[in-house]
């Protein structure tokens, strides 16, 4: 090689496709939750008045309503559920690629 560090141009290459392929990973992560963010959810307030608002308006202490079938806009604790034990099923396959329901009660 003369002396010359041939490996820096492979090792460039590959340093540069990665960076690339993170990049555009980022950019279409970024705009599926922008999309996401904007899905709407049902928001219960002080008197009980059910109110549409955005996923992304939803903030820690919020009361949200979700009906059978609904995804859950954000981390939620089931206060309540209209089965007569309490319970509902959830599917978490978004998050951890489970497609199996789990029981939560309130």
């Amino acid at each position: 090689s003369g002396g010359r560090p041939l490996t820096m141009i492979p090792l460039s290459f590959v340093l540069v496709t990665g960076a690339l392929k993170d990049a555009f990973e980022d950019l279409q992560r970024a705009r599926s939750d922008k999309k996401q963010n904007l899905c709407s959810a049902v928001s219960v307030d002080k008197e009980l008045q059910d109110s549409e608002v955005c996923w992304q308006d939803l903030r820690p202490g919020c009361l949200f309503r979700v009906r059978s079938g609904e995804q859950i806009p954000a981390d939620g604790l089931l206060l309540a559920s209209s089965s007569f034990d309490g319970t509902c099923f959830v599917e978490t396959a978004n998050l951890d690629g489970e497609t199996n329901l789990k029981r939560k009660s309130s």
